[in-house]
């Protein structure tokens, strides 16, 4: 993103400086210059603009390719698993894409050269040497970063070795398991203790419904039991009193 982002900018640059030096002229209102000039106004934008394709497209993609085969050869190194085909797709890719990219500049050169030829415009011989020329300037610079790169992975390499840190990421792999396995267990463990606290809280509603009857059972037995001794009483008294005329 920030690499299309970079080749947006420097087109709207570029059109900005054509624009400002065609204000700063003045000519552009001439008429004899847009006859005489506004072809190679348009042929040079369209190079300009072209140029900025082929030097950055096809290389990005070469130099990916060769950064692809240095991780991939790193890989094999620790004795990391790869998918079936991948290193060697990624080899046989590599000369395809270098040659897809320095033909691309021979091919822009060739093309222009014949566009100028009939059109009689000399400032497309111009732009094909700067095709020709950027066939060993692109591919320089963009050697450059990549083998910076690479010198700073191996540097970063040494000062953290592979192997210490594969060595820690299979700690934090174990610890992350444990730490599922702990959640997933704390969660059964929550999950039965809910259970037995709703199972006893039925119990204990049970019980306390159970007492209550009880409690009920036995006031009504106590009231029972509190009128049949005033009826035995009641009849001890009449026992007595029919006693009395007969005693006297």
């Amino acid at each position: 993103m920030r690499s299309i982002a970079a080749f947006f900018w420097g087109v709207i640059g570029i059109l900005v400086v054509l624009g400002a030096w065609i204000g700063v002229t003045g000519r552009a209102l001439s008429p004899q210059f847009l006859e005489t000039h506004l072809l190679d106004v348009v042929m040079g934008t369209f190079c300009l603009l072209w140029l900025m394709v082929i030097l950055k497209a096809p290389w990005d993609l070469y130099f990916r390719a060769h950064g692809v085969a240095f991780e991939q050869s790193c890989a094999t190194e620790r004795k990391i698993g790869l998918e079936p085909g991948r290193a060697e797709y990624v080899k046989s890719l590599r000369p395809r894409l270098l040659v897809f990219a320095i033909g691309m500049h021979l091919f822009s050169a060739a093309l222009i050269t014949g566009i100028t030829y009939f059109s009689h415009n000399a400032i497309g011989l111009y732009f094909a040497g700067f095709y020709l020329v950027s066939t060993l300037f692109r591919p320089a610079l963009a050697g450059y970063g990549f083998l910076l790169n690479k010198l700073q992975a191996m540097g970063e390499e040494a000062y953290f070795p592979r192997l210490d840190v594969e060595t820690l990421e299979g700690k934090i792999r174990v610890l992350e398991e444990t730490y599922r396995l702990t959640e997933e267990r704390t969660n059964t463990l929550s999950e039965e203790i809910f259970r037995e606290r709703h199972e006893r809280e039925e119990e204990t509603f049970a019980l306390r419904q159970t007492l209550d009857t009880l409690k009920r059972e036995f006031e009504v037995a106590l009231s029972r039991a509190s009128t049949q001794e005033e009826v035995l009483t009641g009849l001890r008294a009449l026992v007595n009193f029919v006693k009395m005329p007969s005693s006297v």
